[in-house]
């Protein structure tokens, strides 16, 4: 009796191990093929979002205008442009044409305006060569089942080519016609003249590859569409990518089968007390409580288990906080305000092509004659010193509700999304935290740190550039070019903070500011009319303080009126005086200078009024 009993136990725990283990290789190949499906399908959404990006923010580069002028050559040439056969293929048929309409679409082809988009087209596919396969240019057609290509790519390259006596492919020339009959996506993105990307992949059978296609129309700067941009994109890579997935699920798979086993058979030795035990911690470790261990102590592979998931435990807390302290450390090279701009959470959320635009006011700082301050420093001093002027600067800008987007060796540029005041009055703090910091060197009889500050408010766009291995974060816009030159003009001008005019008109008072005229800086035809703050503190005792300039103010800027209407000798006799009365004042040198100059050489024909600033 007792041996049929432990027979009885031993082919009861074998049905159970060997119902478990053919349940688990059935979830594990089910699992395995889902999560497949389901990686393929993201993969696939993702490389449309992406290329809808990309075809989209790739029809803004196209000239609008030569594209219109090449669309309306062609509707006058053949209002018809062409007819489709129906084979998906160009169905453009040399020998059914004239040679007087070739020789049309060849001397378009030769002419100007083709070259332009052609170049257009091949930079676009250059950006990212091993997914970009065609680009190409169509306007519709009278048939809708018919595309007109205005341009592609590949044409002149093509021609040479076959001039050459080599052997190419069909040639997509200007006004040849394209069946689209069985391209739905592409009837809907001329017809509606709106952007639209394929749903699925489709088979090539020319290169035996999976790609789809997106589509953008052009428009010119009233809005209006003009053609629509077409990309062919391979998906090769997103194959690869899935080779792998299929490999790692396989490996996954078979691992999971030999731990699923091994799980079979220990449940069919023990469904015990301590088993739910270990579950109920499993499931608390599941919802991220890493602190929790368990707690269930036995001799038998119930015991084993246990330590070994506490040993998991451990290793996957140290893994959270070391993933946590690099977030932390992220966060010092990103500033959050910028992922909070772009909409993210942390950096792992961030991809290549994210952008936002938004008005923001700049500013730029940098020290003047910062390789004498460092000379004899070596690495470590210079580096010292370097750190230890910027540590007083970063508070300075936080605290008024901006961020540090950069360092710039010894400068900063500093981004302030609220208000403008925002950023003059940081430019303020940092003018009295150099004060301490230059009291200190003084007294140590070291040369105190002189700076320039450049304020500006206007569009920006704060985005990712790089690729796919290295990526960085930038804020690009002729708002931050000018606002670097604004600071380089302190140097000329002798200041220390410069605001230009947009920031002023936006803060609603000039009250506080002293007008310097307009000025032309390197990289701009037009001028920009600047103010200095004059509520700036002094960063140094050798530093003229900047409110002195307020008694002198009124003359100083109808000395400059003056100058802008070219009467040299009442601007020079105001100038002169201003001189007399403030020699240090290195603005009214500035502009006696320039004086000087122009009385003895004359003024240029026609007088524009801008005091030109020959470098940064």
């Amino acid at each position: 009796m007792e041996e049929i009993k432990v027979k009885f136990l031993s082919s009861l725990r074998l049905k159970i191990t060997a119902a478990f283990l053919m349940l688990s290789i059935a979830l594990s190949v089910t699992l395995a093929f889902v999560s497949y499906r389901i990686l393929e399908r993201e993969f696939t959404i993702e490389v449309r979002d992406r290329l809808l990006q990309v075809v989209t923010l790739s029809a803004k580069t196209i000239d609008a205008t030569t594209a219109a002028r090449l669309a309306d050559r062609l509707r006058a040439q053949n209002p018809n442009a062409g007819s489709a056969t129906g084979d998906g293929k160009d169905t453009t048929d040399p020998s059914a044409g004239t040679n007087a309409a070739f020789a049309y679409a060849d001397s378009i082809e030769k002419g100007a305006d083709y070259k332009r988009l052609s170049e257009e087209l091949n930079f676009i596919r250059d950006t990212k060569p091993e997914l970009i396969r065609y680009a190409y240019i169509w306007i519709p057609s009278i048939n809708e089942a018919e595309a007109v290509f205005l341009a592609d790519a590949d044409v002149l390259k093509l021609k040479e080519a076959a001039g050459r006596g080599e052997e190419v492919e069909e040639i997509s020339h200007f006004g040849s016609t394209y069946d689209i009959s069985t391209m739905p996506t592409a009837i809907t993105a001329l017809r509606e003249m709106k952007a639209a990307v394929d749903d699925e992949f489709y088979f090539d059978e020319a290169y035996q590859i999976y790609s789809f296609t997106g589509y953008a129309p052009i428009r010119d700067v009233s809005g209006r569409p003009v053609a629509v941009l077409g990309l062919d994109v391979s998906s090769e890579n997103m194959q690869v990518a899935l080779r792998q997935v299929t490999r790692s699920s396989i490996l996954v798979g078979i691992f999971a089968i030999v731990i699923t086993s091994a799980i079979s058979i220990w449940l069919g030795r023990l469904f015990t007390g301590p088993v739910l035990a270990l579950n109920r911690i499993v499931l608390q470790f599941g919802q991220k409580d890493f602190s929790v261990r368990s707690h269930v102590q036995s001799a038998d592979e119930i015991g084993v288990l246990s330590a070994n998931f506490n040993n998991m435990a451990d290793t996957i807390l140290e893994y959270d906080r070391r993933m946590s302290r690099l977030l932390e450390s992220f966060r010092r090279f990103v500033p959050f305000e910028f992922l909070h701009r772009l909409g993210k959470e942390d950096i792992t959320e961030v991809f290549l092509g994210e952008q936002s635009g938004a008005e923001m006011t700049i500013l730029f700082s940098d020290i003047r004659k910062f390789t004498t301050l460092s000379e004899g420093l070596g690495p470590d001093g210079t580096f010292r010193f370097i750190n230890g002027y910027l540590e007083r600067i970063g508070p300075a800008v936080r605290e008024h509700q901006g961020f540090i987007d950069k360092y710039i060796g010894d400068g900063i540029m500093a981004l302030f999304p609220a208000r403008p005041e925002d950023a003059l009055e940081a430019a303020f703090e940092i003018c009295r935290r150099l004060r301490d910091f230059n009291d200190r060197r003084e007294e140590a009889g070291e040369y105190p740190v002189r700076i320039g500050i450049g304020i500006h408010t206007g569009q920006i766009m704060l985005g990712t550039i790089g690729e796919n291995q290295r990526m960085d974060t930038t804020v690009i816009g002729d708002t931050v070019n000018l606002s670097s030159r604004i600071e380089g003009l302190t140097k000329a001008f002798g200041v220390t903070v410069l605001v230009s005019e947009d920031t002023v008109d936006r803060m609603g008072t000039r009250d506080r500011f002293r007008h310097m005229g307009r000025v032309r800086v390197v990289g701009r035809e037009e001028g920009v009319d600047v103010y200095e703050a004059l509520d700036a503190p002094a960063t140094s005792t050798l530093e003229t303080d900047p409110k002195v300039r307020w008694v002198n103010r009124e003359a100083f800027e109808m000395g400059v009126q003056h100058f802008a209407a070219g009467r040299m000798d009442d601007a020079y006799r105001v100038f002169k005086k201003l001189y007399h009365d403030e020699p240090t004042d290195r603005a009214v040198i500035a502009y006696l200078k320039r004086i000087i100059y122009y009385r003895k050489k004359g003024l240029p024909v026609p007088w524009d009024g801008i005091f030109r600033v020959a470098s940064k």
